[in-house]
């Protein structure tokens, strides 16, 4: 995680966080009742035992399906931030991805050299 400066920052990813964890724990709550919810349709509609590999895989691929269209519904995160926030916290991301480029190129140089010797 970046380092927050702004305190109004540090209040906007605070809420925002916590909102996130809130909508979160109601989640697991919600997929586990569609979780029994979801097996006992198709343990209805399908004659198919349920301890069976058979029912395992529709479960399995019914999950997979509603998963993929949450995910393909929800909106991105970070543009609930403010612009500045937004792309001050851009910068500082890609800041730490060219030092850890950095520090695997010394790495690499280290490798070929030993290789080389």
């Amino acid at each position: 995680m970046p380092r927050i400066l702004n305190p109004q920052d540090a209040v906007n990813i605070f809420t925002i966080k916590t909102s996130h964890y809130l909508i979160a724990g109601m989640s697991l709550a919600t997929a586990l009742s569609w979780n029994e919810a979801i097996k006992q349709g198709i343990h209805n509609t399908y004659a198919i035992p349920k301890d069976t590999v058979r029912a395992t895989i529709v479960y399995s691929i019914v999950m997979t399906i509603l998963l993929i269209l949450i995910i393909w519904m929800l909106p991105d995160t970070k543009s609930e931030l403010p612009l500045d926030t937004q792309h001050r916290l851009h910068m500082e991301e890609v800041s730490k991805h060219r030092s850890e480029m950095e520090i695997m190129q010394v790495k690499m140089n280290i490798l070929l050299q030993q290789i080389n010797d």
